[in-house]
């Protein structure tokens, strides 16, 4: 069994060639400010090849990711009515943020 991190590490997968990912960067900067307990991370997609090797279950980007454990990621679910512009709304991220750390 593996040790819990002292922190929860959430990862943004992101390109810099969507609008959304430019858009929610505001709201996950916001959030990485007042959430110090979090150790917030982003990842640019751009940077490998196939993305589903890494993520197989990531359906494309902005996505929000917890890892908890080594190999242990947790994937945020897509919203039934997304943000028009970010795709996420802050809410729905603490809210996931939240679900996450009250399983550890």
């Amino acid at each position: 069994m593996h040790k819990p991190p002292e922190k929860l590490r959430v990862l943004k997968l992101y390109s810099p060639r969507c609008l959304k990912c430019y858009a929610l960067k505001e709201i996950y900067e916001k959030l990485a400010e007042s959430r110090d307990d979090i150790e917030w991370y982003a990842f640019n997609v751009d940077m490998v090849g196939d993305i589903n090797v890494l993520f197989p279950t990531v359906n494309g980007v902005p996505t929000l990711c917890t890892i908890a454990f080594p190999g242990e990621v947790k994937v945020m679910v897509d919203p039934e009515t997304p943000h028009p512009e970010t795709w996420y709304y802050e809410k729905d991220i603490l809210n996931f943020i939240e679900e996450q750390i009250n399983e550890y």
